[in-house]
């Protein structure tokens, strides 16, 4: 009797253990991002899309895997397991592990139950990289101090910006982090960075400034390269509003302010595991004449 009460258990045991191949999990996001380069929440929400054949398929539990994305490594150290988690719910799914490290990639994949409790396959990683938050070492730089007449709304030429510097080692990654009090556009190696137009975009520039995060690993150029930047005047120091109220040059150039900056930080990973970062700061060439003469969104732009 007790051969024939443990048969169907064993059953039990080895259909709970199956695979379902069919299924397969796509469209990893985090923060709604495909591999998001500056995740700064404590806990920030994943989703995926589970594909099946089975019109009537359900999942009924998750379980996540978190480890370290780093560079020159095959494989990452081990942060996160959710475990087996009993829900439906394959969006909003928030990190509960423990807390993430500024400025470093990590990479996550998810498995599947479905009503039946069989289990898929872990899904491809996915990859996200945490932002800097308070981990800027770098300086706003950018033209000498405007120190023309308070009523003086002629707008100045856009400054140039450019660095150099050398490589003498196999880089693995590289990300650039940046912003500018203005609007600016970065260049490595004279080639556009990101696709963003009018970054970082317009804001509260008193209480905070947005910044942007671009994978430019590619960009690099072997042993010699150079990060170059244009600042024009965006919202932070062009005109705003398109009513006379009867002043002098309304709208008025400088609601924010009129001195263009840029920051930067160029944090560059080897494959043999050391890091380094390319600053801006008083090393970098400023030019102040350059052949953008004008730059405004209302008045449009005068090249020279």
């Amino acid at each position: 009797m007790k051969k024939l009460l443990l048969l169907p258990a064993i059953l039990l045991s080895v259909w709970a253990c199956s695979v379902d191949k069919q299924v397969s999990i796509t469209e990893l996001r985090c923060e709604y991002l495909e591999s998001p380069l500056n995740i700064e929440q404590a806990s920030p929400r994943f989703s995926w899309i589970v594909e099946s054949p089975d019109s009537g398929f359900q999942q009924k539990a998750y379980q996540i895997k978190l480890v370290l994305d780093e560079p020159g490594k095959s494989s990452g150290k081990k942060v996160w397991d959710s475990g087996k988690v009993l829900s439906g719910s394959t969006n909003q799914v928030y990190y509960t592990g423990p807390g993430l490290k500024l400025n470093t990639g990590y990479s996550w994949s998810v498995r599947i139950w479905n009503n039946d409790d069989v289990v898929s396959n872990l899904s491809e990683p996915a990859f996200f990289h945490t932002g800097l938050k308070s981990g800027w070492t770098a300086k706003w730089i950018g033209k000498q101090k405007d120190t023309r007449p308070v009523d003086d709304y002629t707008i100045p030429p856009s400054p140039l910006l450019r660095k150099e510097f050398s490589l003498d080692k196999k880089v693995s990654k590289a990300i650039l982090f940046s912003s500018a009090k203005g609007v600016y556009n970065a260049y490595m190696n004279g080639e556009k960075i990101g696709k963003d137009v009018l970054a970082p975009g317009w804001t509260e520039y008193g209480r905070r400034i947005q910044y942007q995060a671009h994978d430019v690993t590619n960009m690099l150029a072997g042993d010699e390269n150079c990060l170059s930047v244009i600042l024009s005047d965006g919202w932070y120091a062009g005109r705003l509003g398109t009513i006379d109220f009867g002043f002098k040059d309304f709208p008025w150039r400088g609601y924010y302010g009129r001195d263009l900056r840029f920051i930067g930080q160029l944090e560059i990973w080897y494959d043999d595991g050391n890091k380094e970062s390319i600053l801006s700061d008083e090393s970098w060439k400023v030019y102040d004449d350059g052949p953008f003469r004008q730059a405004d969104i209302f008045i449009g732009v005068t090249y020279d």
